[in-house]
């Protein structure tokens, strides 16, 4: 009986000391009695400094804690994080499986979570960027097929070239992909390595042009004047939600075929202009990243003048200020467009080269007599604009 009192004292003084030594361990790492964000905050300033000393194998343990840290409220590493991680222990297999596995739903994950800035992550970036080895440890694993060593150097290609030039990058992405269709990475690389921005014809835009071209005058005003001489093409136009809103200003000379009695004068055979202001509505219809082509209807009218001398400033010449009016008729057009970018980030400019058609009913009162017919102009324009860009996928 009093061996066995003795047997149950001593085992019940080992469990207690044993409960204050780890206590006492808990209390010296500073883990003891921590929330889950304290401990997260720990966990990532260890591996930034392990990285530091270059301890790789303290790293993947902490890495290894740190993802039990994760919950519904918070994040310890982020993705991106991970992946840099996996790549500087060369756990190659593990980031091209985490590649694969990561797509929209697991972002999506991510959403309302709490999450944690530092230096951990660009201390990382910087040793990875500066680690002469890893091609060679890439080349050297057994884990990975020639195509999942193609993607874990591709992923690189961002870390090791200083500064980014993304279009190399986007170039190397391409042919990636088309040297390995229907790649299981295709989605990652999409999204997180290739970064392509084109316009976004959603948001406000604003741009104006000017140009050249000539009209031909159809119908039966084509009896009193003769078209087909050149002119020029102005316009002022505001996107938003895909639709452009336009006000277009354009002449072209003409000449009188016959004359046109005004009353009080005549305008002989001879030389004027046609001038034309429309009001119009187009929708954006993008065919590339780089072509669009923009159909219009709107409202418009027409001034018919012919040419007054200007030599004599103090004469008035009798033709001045004569001139026939249409009144507002619907109008028809479209353009084709060649648009380039030629700055990033939150807003964007561009520049563009434009084809443009235009149909414009003309309807004008002659020597007395109603005359109908139609002016077809079709001119080259150079726009140039600011808008806002969006990411494509």
């Amino acid at each position: 009986m009093k061996k066995l009192i003795i047997i149950l004292f001593t085992a019940l003084l080992a469990e207690s000391v044993n409960a204050q030594t780890d206590s006492a361990t808990m209390k010296r790492l500073g883990l003891l009695d921590d929330s889950k964000a304290e401990l997260i905050i720990k966990c990532r300033r260890h591996i930034a400094d392990a990285v530091i000393n270059g301890d790789r194998q303290k790293v993947a343990e902490l890495y290894e804690y740190a993802l039990t840290l994760e919950d519904d409220r918070y994040v310890p590493l982020m993705p991106n994080e991970k992946w840099i991680l996996s790549v500087y222990v060369y756990d190659f297999k593990n980031f091209t499986q985490d590649a694969v596995a990561f797509d929209s739903v697991a972002d999506s994950k991510l959403v309302g979570k709490s999450m944690f800035n530092d230096n951990m992550y660009s201390v990382i970036y910087r040793n990875v960027a500066q680690n002469p080895d890893l091609n060679a440890a890439i080349e050297s694993s057994f884990d990975l097929n020639q195509m999942e060593k193609d993607f874990v150097r591709l992923y690189l290609t961002k870390v090791n070239t200083q500064p980014v030039d993304q279009k190399e990058i986007n170039k190397k992405c391409d042919v990636f992909l088309k040297q390995h269709p229907d790649s299981p990475f295709e989605y990652f690389i999409r999204n997180y390595i290739r970064y392509v921005y084109v316009k976004d014809f959603e948001k406000f835009q604003l741009d104006m042009g000017l140009g050249m071209g000539t009209a031909v005058l159809a119908g039966d005003i084509s009896d009193w004047f003769q078209s087909g001489r050149w002119g020029f093409d102005s316009d002022i136009a505001i996107g938003l939600k895909n639709y452009e809103f336009q006000i277009r200003v354009s002449a072209m000379i003409i000449r009188s075929r016959k004359d046109v009695d005004f009353d009080d004068v005549v305008w002989e055979k001879g030389k004027g202009d046609i001038g034309q202001v429309q009001f119009n509505v187009g929708r954006y219809m993008p065919l590339t990243d780089k072509w669009v082509a923009i159909p219009r209807v709107g409202i418009g009218f027409t001034v018919i003048e012919p040419f007054y001398k200007k030599d004599d400033k103090d004469e008035k010449d009798p033709l001045k200020g004569k001139h026939l009016i249409s009144m507002p008729l619907p109008t028809l057009g479209a353009e084709i467009r060649y648009e380039k970018i030629f700055s990033g980030g939150y807003d964007i400019g561009y520049i563009c080269p434009v084809l443009r058609y235009s149909l414009q009913p003309v309807l004008v009162k002659i020597n007395g007599e109603k005359t109908f017919g139609v002016m077809n102009s079709i001119t080259a324009v150079f726009k140039f604009g600011a808008g806002f860009p969006k990411r494509k996928i």
